[in-house]
């Protein structure tokens, strides 16, 4: 049996229409300020991170606990980025309550150590804001 042309073009606008509606599935699924993050840490961009946190946040790194400014943590960030460039990541989890509050779990590899890093965000003033940020 001869496959027509025809028949290799249904087949392959299937397979578009199929890969179209799984990305844009996706896209609903993980909000951008989530993806912004993500790429933030690829590049060890400290700026392109804290662009998203609030006026304060609670910052966990190295095991310091500690509610700092948006420009301290840009500052403590950059350092980390420093000692342990980010070779890898991905997102783990997500989830939230679906009202005002969510969360995003990255994993890392860094040219040291594997790291979590959980992020909590709050609806603030209509705009999506890290409240906290913390890596185990």
């Amino acid at each position: 049996m001869r496959i027509s042309k025809q028949d290799n073009i249904k087949k392959l606008m299937k397979y578009v229409f199929s890969l179209t509606v799984v990305s844009m599935l996706f896209s609903f699924q993980i909000p951008k300020v989530y993806s912004n993050i993500l790429e933030g840490l690829k590049k060890n961009d400290s700026k392109a991170v804290v662009k998203y946190f609030g006026s304060t946040v609670n910052l966990s790194l190295n095991g310091q606990d500690r509610i700092s400014t948006k420009f301290q943590s840009e500052l403590i960030l950059n350092n980390f980025f420093k000692e342990y460039p980010i070779n890898t990541i991905k997102i783990v989890s997500n989830g939230g309550n679906g009202q005002s509050t969510s969360y995003v779990v990255y994993g890392i590899k860094t040219i040291k150590e594997n790291f979590q890093i959980v992020v909590k965000f709050m609806e603030i003033k209509g705009e999506t804001t890290v409240v906290e940020f913390k890596m185990y």
